[in-house]
Order: C-alpha cells, then sequence, then structure tokens
C-alpha cells in the first residue's frame, strides 16, 4: 500500500493507465474507511497489461466493483506501483449517473 505521500507523487509525475477491477476482498459491515485488498488488470499505451495485487484504503462510499475500470498513474520506474485517482473516478460515477 502506497503511503499518501508516494501516492500524490505518483498521481502527479505517474503514466496515465486504467486499471479494471479483477478481484477484491468483501468490505467490513459499517467501516466508513477500511483496506480493500484488489487485483487489477493494468493498461498502459505501449505496453503489455499485467496484474497488480496490493491493499487500497477507501472509503465506503466510493463506488467499486468487479469488472470496474479505474484511472490510474503508474510510477515511472515500478510498473508495480499505481496510484488510483479516486477523485476522477468519483466524478465519472456521478456524471453516469446524471445521465
Amino acid at each position: 500500500m502506497l503511503n499518501p505521500l508516494a501516492h500524490r507523487k505518483i498521481l502527479k509525475k505517474g503514466i496515465s493507465g486504467q486499471a479494471r477491477i479483477q478481484a477484491m476482498t468483501m468490505p467490513p459491515r459499517g467501516a466508513a474507511k477500511f483496506n480493500l485488498g484488489m487485483t487489477l488488470q493494468v493498461f498502459v499505451e505501449g505496453r503489455n497489461p499485467y496484474e497488480v495485487e496490493d491493499q487500497r484504503l477507501v472509503s465506503a462510499k466510493m463506488p467499486l466493483g468487479f469488472g470496474m475500470v479505474l484511472p490510474v498513474k503508474v510510477d515511472r520506474d515500478d510498473q508495480q506501483r499505481i496510484a488510483i485517482d479516486w477523485d476522477a473516478h468519483l466524478e465519472a460515477q456521478t456524471s453516469l449517473g446524471e445521465s
């Protein structure tokens, strides 16, 4: 799991891509935020897709599900380190609901 500083740095300087949720753990009932184990298939232009397994600190209000595609940034030096752009994901899901 990335610390908040590393997450912000990767969001700012990383390579844009997308990640599809392949698997995820069940969140605990009633928690406002929780560590969610996820397996993501990462897609970056010009590279072969690959999988990343990690835990992410997630708000219970965040719309997530199997097969959902998330906007991500990939660390230029270590493709296993990815930062999910939660703000962009939430904005995209909100605008889908308004259609």
